[in-house]
């Protein structure tokens, strides 16, 4: 709770009205009547102004500051200021809609009513009749929301111009429009680019032209449901409109709804557009498997009889394993269906009854096709280490979806990396980055390295180690790019160093004035310690490269002997 001592503390209240303006509510008669306070809290949000002391509301800078921050805010003004030229541009400029608070006489104020229609094109439904009869205003109101036209003056809904910029911000408005450019086809045209539903305020005539029924189903494909019955028959319109939106098939004519063609092309664009097909189709065995295979999940959608028939469940799981959700209970928990299910689309495990999800044959068979179907597997098959390696050994990737525990057990890490490289990558962070974790790794399989962090990568004795490991232990192409890239690094890291400590030494000698002898002296101990690293780079990286070179040469004799 408040004190009332608080709210009638200058700063206390003061810096309230600074983080939320509307904070004036509560602040004493006396803070409600202080121009620094009410300014500081308009400032923050206009309709604080609302709270201010009655002169503050007459107050033309504090009003002003008011709706330049919320244009509403001039509600709350004075009846003198609603009539004051400059502080009502303000407020229109910013919310245009504030026009309808402004005074009568400046509601038919050309200026100040073309600054608020240019910010809120509905404003023109508070502008004078005089205004709303003025073709530069509605112009510049329908240019902004083509609604606006209907606030406008009948003669100027008739006018051809100021409908077509109208419905070419919004084809909607041709609602507003005469009924004579209703059936006008440069602006019907333009209202239906604009939005194809517009073709429900255009004249009958227009309605029963295809070129224009097409242009509307084009643009949206609902547009259909205003259409002429004969063209609810006409095929070529009717695939246009399914092609924009597949839901348009609820608007055809009967026997398109049982036309295979079109039926097909809904369901590619939209599963669910199966629903509004003949009845006759939804059962027809040739028809629904064609139909599946374009979009799985259309089985949602076929006669319920196919949907427990295993070949039908099959083909849908094979373009989108989500179909097996439409399968009955019985199918979705029988061994033998499932595993066909999932070696086609192993994210079809996700919906197999959760004894399979816990059968080791039936999740290995799914994380062979996907390795992601781990992530549906049972949390105890999860955890389980001689499951997780027998499935690392199908797709490395599966270690993603093991339990945390085992993706931080070192052993079983090692053991994973044995079989496969690749399975390090979803180790944790840490073993990741832990050096005799890697090197142990490496050891084992010399593809490993690829996974080691980067830190790692970058630590000279981890790198020391990586090259002293022998070739018969460690012959991978791994290491050598690991090598060659580390060598690179350290090599430019090196000039680098030694040309940064000469330019300083240079720029020393001029700033100190240093003797020629020491300078010499500082070039020299530069260029002896780059040399120093190049030689202890260049010994180790020498032996690993004569041992490559000489295992190279074994290979090369083994190979030729044989």
């Amino acid at each position: 709770m408040h004190s009332s001592n608080e709210f009638s503390n200058r700063e206390s209240v003061l810096a309230a009205v600074t983080q939320n303006g509307l904070a004036l509510y509560y602040a004493s008669e006396a803070l409600k009547a202080d121009p620094g306070v009410v300014r500081a809290a308009v400032t923050q949000n206009g309709l604080a102004l609302e709270y201010a002391d009655k002169k503050l509301k007459d107050d033309e800078d504090v009003v002003r500051a008011a709706v330049t921050q919320n244009g509403r805010a001039l509600q709350f003004a004075s009846e003198a200021l609603k009539a004051n030229k400059d502080v009502v541009r303000a407020a229109v400029t910013q919310n245009g809609r504030a026009l309808q608070f402004a005074d009568k006489k400046l509601q038919a104020d050309e200026d100040v009513v073309l600054a608020a229609v240019t910010q809120n094109g509905s404003a023109l439904g508070f502008a004078s009749e005089a205004l709303k009869a003025n073709e530069d205003v509605v112009l510049a109101a329908v240019t902004q929301s083509g609604w606006a036209l209907r606030f406008a003056d009948k003669e100027l809904q008739a006018n051809e111009g100021v409908v077509r910029a109208a419905v070419t911000q919004s084809g909607d408005a041709l609602q507003y429009a005469d009924k004579a450019l209703k059936a006008n086809k440069e602006v019907v045209l333009a209202a239906v680019t604009q939005n194809g539903r517009a073709l429900e305020f255009a004249s009958a005539s227009l309605k029963a032209d295809p070129g224009f029924v097409l242009a509307a189903v084009t643009q949206n494909g609902d547009a259909l449901e205003y259409a002429v019955t004969p063209l609810k028959a006409n095929k070529e319109v009717v695939l246009a409109a399914v092609a924009q939106n597949a839901s348009a098939l609820r608007f055809a004519s009967a026997s398109l709804k049982a036309d295979p063609e079109v039926v097909l092309a809904a369901v590619a664009q939209n599963a669910s557009a199966l629903r509004f097909a003949d009845k006759k189709l939804q059962a027809n065995d040739a028809f629904i498997l064609e139909a599946v295979a374009k979009n799985g999940s259309a089985l949602e959608y076929a006669d319920k009889a196919l949907q427990d028939d295993p070949k039908f469940v099959l083909a849908a799981v094979a373009q989108n394993a989500s179909a097996l959700y439409c399968a009955n209970k019985l199918l979705k928990a029988n061994p033998e269906f499932v595993l066909a299910a999932v070696a086609q689309n192993g994210s079809a495990l996700e919906y197999a009854s959760e004894p399979l999800k816990a059968n080791e044959g039936v999740v290995l068979a799914a994380v062979r096709q996907n390795a992601s179907a781990l992530r549906f597997a049972s949390e105890p098959l999860q955890a389980d280490k001689a499951f997780i390696l027998e499935a690392v050994a199908q797709n490395a990737s599966a270690l993603r979806f093991a339990s945390e525990p085992l993706q931080a057990d070192k052993a079983f890490i090692l053991e994973a990396v044995r079989q496969n490289a690749s399975a390090l990558r979803f180790a944790s962070e840490a073993l990741q980055a832990d050096k005799a974790f890697i090197l142990e790794a490496v050891a084992q399989n010399g593809s490993a390295l690829r996974f080691a962090s980067e830190s790692l990568k970058d630590d000279a004795s981890f790198f020391w180690h990586i090259l002293n490991i022998p070739n018969s232990k460690c012959n991978d192409k791994s290491r050598k790019n690991y090598i060659n890239q580390y060598l690179l690094k350290e090599t430019i890291k090196t000039l680098l160093g030694a040309g940064l400590t000469i330019a300083s030494g240079l720029l020393l000698s001029c700033l100190i004035a240093l003797p020629l002898p020491a300078l010499v002296i500082l070039i020299a101990a530069t260029v002896i310690g780059a040399i120093y690293t190049f030689k202890k780079v260049a010994e180790h990286s020498h032996g690993f490269f004569k041992a490559q070179a000489e295992s190279s040469t074994s290979e090369f004799k083994n190979t030729k002997t044989s």
